[in-house]
């Protein structure tokens, strides 16, 4: 390694004698384990200022979901396998995580805990990612219903439920990870939506367009009927209502 810094600091931090600041350069020091800041978050290649989610005022709000340190998300795998993991921070791939997980360069990536190793944080792809609510419920619902439907309980009405709650999951992954231009500051529900994961007006529009666009809104977490048809509205998509005859 050269004397040269390749890292910044993605958060504030103690390193040595010195306090580092986000978007500081990370000092080049003999021994240290750079491979372990770049895996929790504390620092990133030269030229990520600071941690994805901050930005200068008037910006734009970046296309990546706002999660919080510590917040509890759902990690799903290649294979479909659903995990509860916490978040911890996001960060630009590095070289090493881009060549093991297939990404390219300017990729996101999440630095994340498991359960059964909560003191080891591990970079996956950020889009791998869903916000726990209302994910959580969806897998919880999806659980009993197959569990009803093993039981015999009412196997055709258990089915039909069981399709209609993977179709909505299916569509919000996709919702969630649709690029396109970020939600304005005026769109009613604006955090209870990002809340969700959705950040773009095209990723809203998915949602929300179609019979049951009102339904898979109000299936949001924080999102009830008055806010779904407030959106519903605001994107054009109910039916303008007829002048009063005179």
């Amino acid at each position: 390694m050269t004397n040269k810094s390749v890292y910044v600091a993605l958060r504030a931090f103690r390193f040595g004698v010195k306090d580092l600041q986000p978007g500081d350069p990370v000092p080049v020091e003999a021994g240290r384990d750079y491979q372990q800041m770049l895996r929790v978050g504390q620092i990133g290649p030269a030229g990520v200022t600071a941690p994805v989610g901050q930005q200068e005022p008037g910006e734009p709000p970046p296309l990546t979901p706002s999660y919080a340190q510590g917040e509890p998300v759902v990690f799903v795998a290649d294979d479909g396998a659903h995990t509860f993991v916490t978040f911890v921070e996001a960060m630009e791939a590095p070289e090493e995580a881009r060549e093991g997980l297939g990404l390219d360069n300017g990729d996101l990536v999440a630095a994340v805990t498991f359960p059964e190793d909560p003191d080891t944080a591990v970079l996956v792809p950020l889009d791998s990612l869903l916000p726990e609510q209302p994910t959580a419920r969806l897998i919880e619902d999806l659980q009993a219903q197959g569990q009803e439907r093993a039981a015999g309980q009412g196997a055709d009405a258990q089915v039909q439920a069981l399709q209609g709650k993977v179709s909505f999951l299916e569509l919000l992954v996709q919702a969630i990870r649709t690029g396109g231009t970020p939600l304005k500051a005026d769109t009613p529900a604006l955090r209870d939506l990002q809340h969700n994961g959705i950040l773009t007006e095209e990723g809203l529009r998915l949602l929300a367009e179609g019979e049951g666009g009102q339904a898979n809104l109000e299936a949001l977490d924080r999102v009830g009927a008055k806010k779904a048809a407030q959106l519903r509205e605001y994107l054009g998509l109910t039916a303008a209502k007829s002048p009063p005859e005179g």
